[in-house]
């Protein structure tokens, strides 16, 4: 049960560090439009993670 908790917070990090690298190789070939689709997404994505954690915690299930 304890792996579970953590299953779902590192697959949220390696989706937001995906996004993030996407955003640099669309700054590295120029395309303004797709940094900012990527920006938007990663922002929203990264925001999603916390206010999942944060509900977790209020529910007693988080670990610090």
């Amino acid at each position: 049960m304890f792996a579970m908790q953590r299953l779902p917070a590192f697959i949220f990090a390696l989706i937001s560090v995906m996004l993030l690298v996407g955003i640099s190789i669309s700054i590295s070939l120029h395309r303004p439009w797709l940094v900012l689709l990527l920006s938007i997404a990663s922002i929203s994505f990264i925001g999603l993670g916390f206010v999942l954690k944060a509900k977790a915690r209020k529910r007693g299930q988080g670990n610090r």
